[in-house]
């Protein structure tokens, strides 16, 4: 049976780190690749062999030395890899949940500011501005219970508008009762959209 060896050419060897290392976003894993990938390199031109280009078919000799060999860098290389890959993930993955964290808690100050400015407005009795802005607030309310994966707070943000009906009428008469309406509203949305006790 014969064993797989190959024919040297180092300019190979730097395409191929250099294809490796462009496919690397962070200088840190790229210093960590570059560095591994230098001592495999050095590794392997240690022992008289053929280099990694082309392939020659030659007798087996110390084959399964070779195939340990072979399998050692293979591992050495994956671990060199898991370096690199698995801190970026980890900070990938928590930078991407404070981004939904922040985007959720921007949603809830909107949502807070909205029903603040349909209060002032039925407030100084432009019963018209604040029914627009209650209709604004309730659709937003809709889009972020619709978004919100979380079932509890979910249910806060649906029970907001159980009062829909009732302020917008009040709203449209331009009945005063609707201000306490309002203030009930306001006080829910603020409870609804508070952040979680983890943050």
């Amino acid at each position: 049976m014969n064993d797989l060896i190959v024919v040297p050419q180092t300019n190979q060897w730097q395409k191929l780190k250099a294809l490796v290392l462009d496919s690397v976003s962070s200088p840190i894993t790229k210093r960590v690749y570059n560095l591994g990938l230098d001592e495999f390199i050095a590794w392997y031109g240690q022992e008289p062999r053929a280099g990694l280009a082309r392939a020659v078919s030659y007798p087996r000799r110390g084959g399964r030395n070779m195939q340990n060999k072979i399998i050692v860098a293979a591992i050495a290389l994956v671990a060199v890899f898991l370096v690199g890959f698995v801190p970026q993930y980890v900070r990938a993955s928590r930078l991407e949940n404070e981004l939904r964290q922040s985007r959720q808690e921007n949603a809830g100050a909107k949502l807070r500011d909205l029903i603040s400015l349909a209060y002032v407005q039925a407030n100084q009795k432009n019963f018209g501005l604040g029914a627009e802005t209650t209709s604004r607030f309730f659709s937003r309310v809709r889009e972020m219970a619709n978004q919100t994966p979380d079932a509890s707070s979910r249910k806060a943000l649906e029970d907001l508008l159980a009062l829909r009906d009732r302020v917008t009428a009040e709203l449209a008469k331009g009945d005063t009762a609707a201000m306490a309406d309002l203030q009930e509203l306001f006080d829910k949305t603020r409870q609804a959209t508070r952040s979680s006790p983890e943050s």
